[in-house]
């Protein structure tokens, strides 16, 4: 998730931390939300310097965000995407005072990333979507210690 640095304060990006991992994880798992899948789940905020965000060929100073989802090839459908959509921008207007009131169309923006299969690397190897299932269900692939 990239913002404008100081954008979000501390508890902001706990809140969001908390419910966009849990919002997220439903979706993609439909409906799941247990510790081994929380343990997969990551959410990185990435702050830039102010200044260093254009929009249409100008550099903008309202708030704006960019939250990227990356989940594996196929594991979500175009209704699934939607509802990513959805969800982060409801979290973000709801956890932060300055994004809700920014302009949801042009300033709150996520992208659905999917890696293709092999693509993922967990415990020092290449994992597939299969691997990347056990994984979250606790069963860690052949040759993978924990």
């Amino acid at each position: 998730m990239t913002t404008p640095a100081g954008l979000l304060n501390d508890d902001e990006r706990e809140e969001i931390a908390e419910v966009l991992t849990v919002e997220i994880m439903r979706i993609e798992t439909g409906g799941l939300d247990t510790p081994e899948y929380r343990a997969i789940s990551t959410l990185v905020f990435e702050e830039i310097a102010t200044g260093s965000w254009a929009s249409g060929g100008r550099i903008i100073t309202e708030p704006a965000v960019l939250v990227e989802v990356r989940v594996p090839a196929g594991a979500v459908d175009e209704h699934r995407r939607e509802r990513i959509a959805q969800a982060a921008s409801r979290v973000l207007r709801n956890a932060s005072a300055a994004l809700s009131q920014a302009n949801e169309i042009t300033r709150i923006w996520s992208h659905v990333i999917e890696i293709t299969e092999g693509n993922w690397g967990a415990g020092g190897r290449a994992v597939g979507f299969s691997d990347i299932r056990r994984i979250a269900a606790g069963r860690l692939p052949g040759g993978m210690a924990s």
